[in-house]
């Protein structure tokens, strides 16, 4: 795989993430994300690492934008994101209820529970 490619730097900055180096892979991820990238699937995975890597670096309100987006464009790729689709709505979920908006939290989960 190359290593410059877009899916592996965001490999890469999930790795990173995991890690308890968010710090680091937003700075991969801003870079990355200032780059077109016309596959939904690796657009929503991009979202989603970004959003987890602000989730993780305590930023929950930008967390909950990234996640979003993610989650918006797993929907769009349909059956070919459905694991993206599911891990943006947990993740959504754990943002949601870092800013105590337990509402949204409700709403995503009985969504999640659609599906």
């Amino acid at each position: 795989m190359d290593n410059n490619s877009p899916q592996s730097q965001v490999q890469l900055a999930a790795a990173l993430t995991s890690a308890g180096r968010a710090s680091e892979a937003l700075t991969i991820l801003k870079a990355l994300q200032k780059k077109p990238v016309r596959r939904l699937v690796l657009k929503a995975a991009l979202y989603l690492e970004l959003g987890r890597a602000y989730l993780n670096v305590g930023e929950h309100k930008d967390a909950a934008r990234e996640l979003f987006l993610g989650y918006i464009y797993s929907q769009i790729g349909g059956l070919s994101s459905l694991g993206l689709h599911l891990r943006a709505m947990a993740l959504l979920t754990r943002a949601y209820f870092e800013l105590t908006d337990y509402a949204t939290v409700h709403h995503i989960v009985a969504s999640a529970m659609c599906q």
